[in-house]
């Protein structure tokens, strides 16, 4: 089955996805939902504490050892419980909290022996829940 532009880039593409951070990007992650629901596979959903992938939004705690491989993070969305989400991935969306994603980048780098980034070079982006606008975060 050959992929549809008009999906992508047609009328159908505001039906399917969502304008996101920039002006004339939208989310992919629909489109990879949309190709899925159509070669017959079924969501997969497994265990909050054995992710593929664990995001930031709603992090109040975390261990993050990269020395132990270990990765599990406290969530806790406004009015909800707390979990426990662990895995092997961590997506840090819009880069927060800054804190945290530059002291493991400079753990990284050094045992690469590269030079830090220079965290002023960037600004941490949140899209709010309404509207998918985004929001700079202020740590």
């Amino acid at each position: 089955m050959r992929p549809r532009l008009s999906y992508l880039r047609g009328p159908h593409r505001d039906a399917i996805s969502y304008p996101y951070k920039h002006a004339g990007e939208y989310a992919d992650e629909p489109y990879f939902a949309c190709a899925s629901a159509m070669h017959g596979i079924k969501p997969f959903n497994p265990p909050l504490d054995n992710r593929l992938q664990v995001t930031t939004p709603n992090m109040v705690e975390a261990v993050m050892d990269l020395t132990l491989g270990d990765l599990r993070v406290v969530k806790q969305p406004a009015g909800g419980k707390a979990a426990l989400w662990a895995g092997p991935i961590c997506h840090f969306c819009g880069l927060a909290p800054m804190d945290t994603y530059f002291a493991l980048a400079d753990q990284l780098r050094d045992e690469m022996g590269l030079d830090h980034m220079d965290p002023a070079q960037f600004q941490a982006k949140v899209m709010t829940p309404n509207a998918h606008h985004e929001q700079a975060v202020t740590e």
